[in-house]
């Protein structure tokens, strides 16, 4: 993972038939092939520690609202819980966002990750559900690392398409909740919830020292008044901000109380619930790389990863048979590619000075919607179980047709130009 491979390769001699043609220029010699990684020596030591972070995430996150359900709490307890948290995350974005153009990005990311150690292990001390919100609360604030992280890669990145290295670099940490999930169902049944948060803190605790190894990051010149006038007139940032926020609801409203719904409806095990936890994870790992990999943009592969998710709740409201289960939850792994998708669409209409604060106010937005949409589910979940994805699924359609608009419109007035 230190990226010395990819050095020695670039020093070896050529081994193919000497070409009359001069040699190709470095930067397209260094551009990786489409089964390469194509990252940075940085951006490789980001991608292991997303890596470990979600293999520790996985244990517990899937399975946290029925455990919350288990200590006591009642399903509109359970979602203001979730939207408590989501609340929490959302303030800390923008202010993360700051930090990131302000401070060293190295120390910022590596507060997110020691403030995620420290939350498992408030977590794993819990024996109410009241006394579990502390913990939650806590992991919820460390969320404020991650527009760092964004603009953490994007300046670290090499040569070549942005959109291919940020979802390549955060697919690694669905690549990391893909066997957790399942695990996670396995150690609460044989252990424990407690003791499988404490199993979560030492990944985390890992991570963190990874993140200690990466290169330190020059802070922009440009002042934060400065960039936050200029991002509040640009037109396209703010359209997309308002198209994000809708995305990101509508998706994310029939996942928060998806594990109570398979216990108490379904009649799943919750073993077999961290399965197909699992089965979302690997559905969010491939599928991340395939759309971000995909030479149509990330604007149609947003398009495509919604429709995936929005197929997905049908499947959960249509059968009980675990088989499609498993495919409906690698199909809702789609939503995780929505950010990175979101973000490289972002990206693109953002300078580079105000990357941070860009992807602080995109993950505000990102947080505004885990704040209501749980909230909404619970309300929901408690007239009937099927309501939220009932509503999730008829919503999806409607905001898979306005950014198909919004696209249409940016190539149209892009058409002149030669890139956004």
């Amino acid at each position: 993972m230190t990226g010395c491979g990819d050095r020695e390769q670039a020093q070896r001699p050529a081994e193919h038939t000497p070409s009359p043609l001069p040699p190709a220029h470095p930067e397209r010699r260094r551009r990786a092939p489409p089964l390469r990684l194509g990252l940075s020596r940085d951006n490789k030591l980001i991608t292991l520690a997303l890596l470990l972070w979600g293999l520790g995430e996985g244990l517990f996150f899937f399975i946290q609202p029925w455990y919350i359900g288990e200590l006591g709490a009642d399903p509109k307890q359970i979602g203001g819980v979730l939207a408590l948290a989501g609340l929490v995350t959302a303030t800390t974005y923008l202010p993360g966002g700051i930090l990131s153009d302000h401070l060293d990005r190295k120390f910022t990311m590596m507060g997110g990750f020691a403030l995620g150690s420290v939350a498992a292990l408030v977590m794993a001390a819990a024996r109410q559900w009241q006394t579990l919100v502390p913990g939650l609360l806590i992991y919820a604030v460390s969320g404020y690392c991650i527009p760092a992280i964004y603009s953490y890669v994007a300046h670290a990145a090499e040569e070549g398409d942005l959109t291919r290295t940020i979802t390549t670099v955060f697919a690694a940490y669905s690549l990391g909740l893909t066997p957790s999930p399942a695990l996670g169902g396995w150690l609460v049944e044989l252990v424990g919830m407690r003791l499988t948060y404490v199993i979560s803190a030492s990944c985390f605790v890992t991570a963190t020292f990874v993140v200690s190894r990466v290169a330190h990051q020059p802070r922009p010149g440009e002042s934060q008044i400065a960039a936050g006038l200029g991002l509040m007139r640009n037109r396209t940032f703010l359209v997309l901000l308002a198209l994000f926020l809708l995305i990101f609801f509508a998706m994310y409203l029939g996942q928060p109380l998806a594990p109570n719904y398979l216990d108490e409806v379904t009649g799943l095990r919750i073993g077999w619930v961290g399965f197909l936890g699992s089965a979302h994870a690997l559905g969010a790992f491939l599928l991340g790389l395939m759309l971000g990999r995909w030479r149509a943009g990330p604007r149609a592969a947003l398009v495509v990863a919604q429709a995936l998710v929005g197929v997905s709740f049908v499947i959960l409201l249509w059968t009980d048979a675990l088989a499609l289960l498993t495919v409906a939850f690698f199909l809702r792994g789609a939503y995780h590619a929505t950010r990175s998708l979101a973000s490289a669409w972002m990206a693109d209409a953002l300078g580079r000075k105000s990357l941070g604060l860009g992807f602080g106010v995109l993950s505000t937005v990102y947080g505004v919607a885990s704040v209501f949409a749980p909230y909404a589910a619970g309300w929901l979940y408690d007239v009937r179980p099927a309501l939220p994805f009932m509503v999730a699924a008829g919503a999806v359609p409607a905001t898979v047709v306005l950014t198909g608009v919004v696209a249409f419109v940016r190539r149209r007035a892009e058409a002149p130009k030669t890139k956004l």
